[in-house]
Parts: C-alpha cells; sequence; structure tokens
C-alpha cells in the first residue's frame, strides 16, 4: 500500500511545505474542504494501481481532527467511495494521536461508523500525543503507527529503543497492526523485524513521488517479482 501526500507547488513561487500550509488550512476552517479535496484525488488515483503479489493494495489517507469532528464526515467519506468507486476494504484513515479525537463521544461514534463499513482507521504518529492509553484501548482502531522520531534514534539511543519495542508489544498484545514510520536504514529495518514488526514505511523502501512515477515503481516492482 501507500499513503497519500498532499504538496503545494505554486506555479509562482517555491515549493511550500505542508508545516507551512496545513496549520493555516486548519485555522482557518478551509481543512475540511481540503481534506475532501485530496480524499477524491487519492481515490481517483488508487483506482489505477495494479495488483501486487496478487492482492490489491491499500491506500491510506489522513484526516485531520476538525475533520472526523464535521458531523457530514461519515457520509463525505462513503460518497466519495460510491462516486469512485472504491472499496471501503482498502481504505485506511489515518488520524494523529490527539485529545480532541479521544475525548470527543461524536468523533468516536463517526470512527466507529466509518469502521462499520469496511475502513480500517489507523492511529498515526503514535507516541507523541498525550491521549491517556485507558482510552485509546477503547476506540475503534485497527492499526497504531510508531512515529518517526522513535525510529530514527532507536538504534542510537536506549529510552527510543524500549519505547519502540513497548509499543510494538502493546499493539500486538491489543490485536492491532503495527507500522513503522520513517525507517531509513537497514539496521533500523533488522531492529523491527526482530521485534516482530513487519509492516514499515520511510525512504529506506522510497521517497515520496507524484502518482505517476509512483504507478510506473510499482509496476515494475511488480514486473522484477515475476522474473525472480
Amino acid at each position: 500500500g501507500a499513503e497519500a501526500l498532499l504538496r503545494w507547488s505554486p506555479e509562482v513561487s517555491d515549493n511550500v511545505e505542508p508545516k507551512e500550509f496545513i496549520p493555516v488550512a486548519e485555522q482557518s476552517g478551509l481543512i475540511v474542504a481540503l481534506g475532501a479535496f485530496v480524499l477524491r484525488e487519492a481515490l481517483g488515483h488508487a483506482l489505477d494501481w495494479p495488483l501486487f503479489d496478487g492482492r490489491p493494495m491499500r491506500v491510506s489517507i489522513n484526516l485531520a481532527a476538525r475533520q472526523i469532528q464535521d458531523p457530514a464526515c461519515v457520509e463525505l467519506v462513503l460518497q466519495a467511495l460510491r462516486d469512485a468507486p472504491f472499496p471501503p476494504e482498502r481504505l485506511q484513515l489515518e488520524l494523529s494521536e490527539s485529545a480532541q479525537i479521544t475525548e470527543d463521544v461524536g468523533a468516536v461514534d463517526r470512527l466507529r461508523a466509518l469502521k462499520s463499513e469496511g475502513i480500517s482507521i489507523a492511529i498515526d504518529d503514535f507516541g507523541v500525543g498525550y491521549s491517556s492509553l485507558s482510552r485509546l484501548r477503547h476506540l475503534p482502531f485497527d492499526t497504531l503507527k510508531i512515529d518517526g522520531t522513535f525510529i530514527r534514534d532507536m538504534t542510537t539511543d536506549t529510552g527510543s529503543k524500549a519505547v519502540v519495542g513497548a509499543v510494538i508489544s502493546m499493539g500486538q498484545n491489543l490485536g492491532l497492526e503495527v507500522i513503522a514510520e520513517g525507517v531509513e536504514t537497514e539496521a533500523q529495518k533488522a531492529h523491527l523485524l526482530a521485534h516482530g514488526c513487519t509492516l514499515m514505511q520511510g525512504f529506506l523502501f522510497a521517497a515520496a513521488m507524484p502518482p505517476a512515477v509512483f504507478l510506473d515503481w510499482v509496476k515494475s516492482r511488480e514486473a522484477d517479482r515475476r522474473a525472480g
């Protein structure tokens, strides 16, 4: 699978980083409309993805807290799936760990409604938020994504190494899929595999790329797999 990333490339200036324009979109309220655009675009591109090793690939799309707090969120997502049309089981929605979501009953109900439609729900950037573990275990998450800051330091810092091991163990004991973000070296990959984490993303595997380039890259990898 792959995660959909939003990039802004104005014609009259250099690229604008997400850390610059996403907070502005959140503060202005435009994040809801922007998120709807990203959802439709990502589903449209993912429709063209070929099978890999005989299996359909999943697309992961980030949701901001403001989006899941919007009462229209569930219908917006389901309508986008119908319009594509795109199988719900191939969609994963990612939300950063935040009290805004975990303490909002309406938001949690919307997550449950989306999950009941076959969409998987991931908690992103796990380990850097401040929500309580007792609350998290009752939420409808399928996947736990370990924040890349811990992965970056785990081969040199004993604290990060301990956190990563504990998060992997906790996720597995809760029956969750565990994905490590920001994997950049073979040493990090080996450490994660030794701890039972087999799902990873990061520059070790590929950098972010435009949709058409990604499609060619996937086709090339599938061809290599078949040839091998």
